[in-house]
């Protein structure tokens, strides 16, 4: 099995590096459905880089954002092999790791590679007070409990603006009535 102590990390500032992921080191993130996937490739601009806009507010040109890295770890053959996608925040002093993930011939310890991401991120030209706190969402804490991370005691909430699917449907041919009160204006 190899290293990935063997692969080469190379922060990605070009959104077309994305592209350069192979589809199933997403797909080994269980938290990522496919349509997910599919915004990620499509956005990358978006996710990668800040617009830079004229006087008149149309886009001129991107440039890379300075709080978003990206970066991919290549082999010998400069086939990326592993990803880390972390954002870092100095409002909240903080990374967070949105995504990571690694080729199986690269998972020799599941510690050992993520002690290795989280040292590259610490490695990173940020200031210091921003990665003494990193953060990762998942939906499987004991995972990452056994490589040294522990429960934040912030949580992460959702808010979701979308209908809810019943509440999309008409019943019988009845047009929706919402159950949101009508306002009682008093003089």
């Amino acid at each position: 099995m190899a290293k990935f102590s063997e692969l080469t990390p190379v922060r990605a500032i070009d959104p077309a590096i994305i592209h350069c992921i192979p589809r199933p080191l997403f797909e080994s993130i269980p938290d990522l459905e496919p349509d997910m996937i599919d915004r990620i490739y499509r956005h990358a601009a978006d996710i990668m880089t800040i617009p830079v806009v004229n006087e008149k507010n149309v886009i001129v040109s991107r440039r890379p954002s300075h709080n978003v890295w990206v970066t991919v770890w290549f082999n010998e053959t400069h086939l990326v092999k592993a990803f880390l996608w972390s954002e870092f925040d100095p409002i909240m002093r903080c990374a967070f790791i949105q995504a990571c993930a690694v080729d199986k011939e690269y998972q020799s310890s599941r510690s050992e590679v993520f002690k290795s991401m989280i040292d590259y991120v610490l490695s990173l030209p940020i200031a210091q007070d921003i990665k003494n706190k990193i953060f990762l969402a998942t939906s499987r804490p004991a995972g990452f409990e056994k490589v040294g991370l522990v429960k934040s005691k912030r949580i992460l909430m959702e808010f979701h603006n979308e209908p809810a699917e019943q509440d999309n449907k008409d019943t019988e041919g009845e047009a929706n009535v919402s159950s949101v009160p009508e306002p009682v204006i008093s003089n």
